[in-house]
C-alpha cells in the first residue's frame, strides 16, 4: 500500500424497480404491469494518504468517499490483511465484506478502451454479481464468492453499471 492507492468495498444488496416500463410482471389482482429491474449496490472507497504496516496489520490515514452528496471525510483506519491464494484483502472492525486494494494507476478506470468495464465496476457473471479488480487485454480479474478469478471476454459482451462515486473521487484530486 502506498499513497494514492484506493481501498474499495462494493456489494449488491438487492434488486430495485424503476418506472421506465420494459419488463412484464403480474400484480396481485391479476393485471399485467411492466417494469425495469436494476441492482442496488453500495460503494465505499478510501484513498490512501499514508500507510504503515505492523505485521499483518495496516494503519491507514486517508479520505473516505461513501456518498455522492456528502463530503469526503478524513479517516484513520486499522486493517487486518488476509491472504487468499496469491492476493490480499483487508478487513476492518469485524466487518464481513473485505476491502480490495486498487493501485493508483488502475483506480480511476477512465483510460480504458470502449467496451471494457472499469476497475471497481459491478458486473453480472452467470447470474451472480462480481466486482472487477483488474482489467487486462480481453480478460478481467473479478472477485466473486470470496475468491478472485480471471475471466476471458470480448469487449462489449459484458454489461456493467457505471459508478459515479469512483468518477467523482477521481475528479476530487
Amino acid at each position: 500500500m502506498k499513497q494514492g492507492d484506493v481501498l474499495l468495498k462494493k456489494w449488491c444488496f438487492g434488486i430495485g424497480r424503476a418506472k421506465p416500463r420494459t419488463m412484464m410482471g403480474q400484480q396481485a389482482s391479476g393485471e399485467g404491469s411492466t417494469y425495469v429491474t436494476y441492482p442496488k449496490y453500495r460503494t465505499i472507497a478510501v484513498r490512501i494518504e499514508s500507510a504503515e504496516q505492523k505485521g499483518k496489520v495496516w494503519h491507514v490515514k486517508g479520505t473516505k468517499f461513501a456518498s455522492l452528496t456528502g463530503k469526503p471525510t478524513k479517516v484513520e483506519l486499522v486493517f487486518e490483511e488476509k491472504k487468499v491464494q496469491d492476493y490480499s484483502t483487508f478487513i476492518t472492525g469485524g466487518q464481513k465484506r473485505p476491502f480490495h486494494l486498487l493501485p493508483a494507476a488502475q483506480a480511476t478506470g477512465l483510460d480504458l478502451e470502449e467496451g471494457m468495464p472499469p476497475v471497481g465496476s459491478l458486473i453480472n457473471l452467470n447470474k451472480k454479481h462480481a466486482l472487477v479488480v483488474a482489467v487486462g487485454r480481453n480478460e478481467l480479474t473479478v472477485f466473486r464468492d470470496g475468491k478472485r478469478e480471471t475471466v476471458a471476454f470480448r469487449p462489449g459482451s459484458i454489461r456493467w453499471h457505471s459508478d459515479k462515486l469512483l468518477l467523482s473521487m477521481a475528479k476530487a484530486k
